[in-house]
């Protein structure tokens, strides 16, 4: 008898749960799947749990158990040998527990307290694993990178050790420059944004109203014809263009990922040592983000759908950074550039939701230090 059978109503409708969830958006999973998976009736599920969300809640409530377990205590002599202890428990949850992962991946969107928790959690295991206080700089620099590399495709087909990681965390992951540009050249606010209008044609009026709805309403929540009827057309002319909303999605994550693109670019100074090149970056990445929180949020649900967009939204940064890297014979290139990639991506997520990150300058200006020198052990 399998293992699901001997388990009880409960455990097994749990099990059921995670290896949907953690497969699929929250949203796209039903209560009769996940009893049918389970192999119990529905109305064995409402004797365990009123609801769809009680069950999702609960695999989070688990998570958070079982991470704050694994972390409670970690051995070491010294920082480093600490810090190498957190590292390798944290890649084995990734490898081991990652459908656990992939569902409090979507928590962090869905519910902000629960990250708030998972925070609150790193940041006091951080604190004696340095044996002093953490800044908010040093809480994304440590962990923001990591966070997010370990569900990009780096993370599975490069070397990352833990090793690595922690020479990075303590010795710095950009080069130390030769010069030392003007505060305002790096950190100074940029003029609001201006978006690029759309060409006047069906497609992209479709487009814009495709932003204007998902960042107001959700993905899930709007359908076509709200979408068609908020542009001015029909529900066939929106499938003249588009076969799907999973794939208008695709279009409507190209325009975001076009757009702060360009943003950047038409900011960036090419002339700017690498180190604060990368901090204007993020300076002008949070400031458009901030000044367009729908387009966030739509990029961030995005994730969590059957969409091919993402994937080239976040591949095409990684190139991006590569390519820059090739002149400066950076070692780990794919690794460096995940690693900034997830800094930006969890300031973002602190910055613009949470509200943690208060002073951004601040942050940046010890972004600065760290990035060059490493966290102070």
């Amino acid at each position: 008898m399998s293992a699901r059978k001997t388990a009880t109503g409960r455990q097994r409708l749990l099990e059921a749960a995670k290896d949907l969830f953690a497969e699929r958006w929250y949203e796209s999973v039903s209560i009769v799947e996940i009893c049918k998976h389970a192999d119990l009736s529905n109305g064995a599920f409402y004797k365990h749990f009123p609801n769809k969300e009680s069950i999702f809640l609960s695999l989070i409530q688990e998570y958070l158990v079982f991470i704050t377990d694994r972390f409670s205590v970690v051995e070491g002599e010294t920082v480093r040998e600490r810090l190498i202890t957190f590292l390798d428990r944290l890649l084995q949850a990734n490898r081991e527990d990652w459908k656990y992962i992939n569902i409090f991946r979507e928590a962090e969107l869905r519910y902000p307290e629960y990250e708030q928790q998972l925070r609150k959690m790193y940041m006091t295991c951080l604190e004696g694993i340095f044996e002093r206080k953490i800044s908010e700089a040093e809480y994304l620099y440590i962990l923001g990178g990591i966070r997010f590399m370990v569900r990009r495709p780096a993370f599975h087909e490069c070397n990352v050790t833990s090793e690595l990681l922690a020479n990075y965390i303590l010795e710095g992951l950009l080069p130390a420059p030769n010069e030392h540009p003007a505060e305002s050249r790096y950190l100074s606010i940029p003029e609001s944004p201006p978006l690029t209008p759309l060409p006047e044609n069906t497609k992209k009026k479709l487009v814009q109203a495709g932003l204007d709805l998902f960042g107001s309403k959700g993905f899930h929540v709007v359908n076509v014809f709200e979408i068609a009827q908020q542009a001015g057309f029909s529900v066939g002319t929106f499938y003249l263009h588009f076969t799907s909303k999973e794939e208008f999605l695709d279009e409507v994550i190209r325009h975001i990922s076009l757009e702060i693109r360009w943003y950047i670019a038409l900011r960036s100074d090419p002339t700017l040592p690498r180190l604060y090149s990368e901090l204007l970056a993020l300076r002008l990445f949070l400031h458009f983000f901030s000044s367009h929180k729908e387009y966030y949020q739509i990029a961030r649900e995005a994730e969590f759908t059957p969409t091919k967009a993402m994937a080239e939204y976040y591949d095409g940064f990684e190139q991006t950074y590569i390519q820059t890297f090739d002149s400066e014979q950076m070692e780990n290139p794919r690794v460096v550039a995940n690693y900034l990639m997830g800094l930006a991506h969890y300031a973002g997520i602190e910055y613009i939701f949470s509200r943690t990150v208060e002073d951004v300058t601040a942050v940046l200006k010890e972004l600065e230090q760290l990035l060059q020198k490493g966290v102070k052990s």
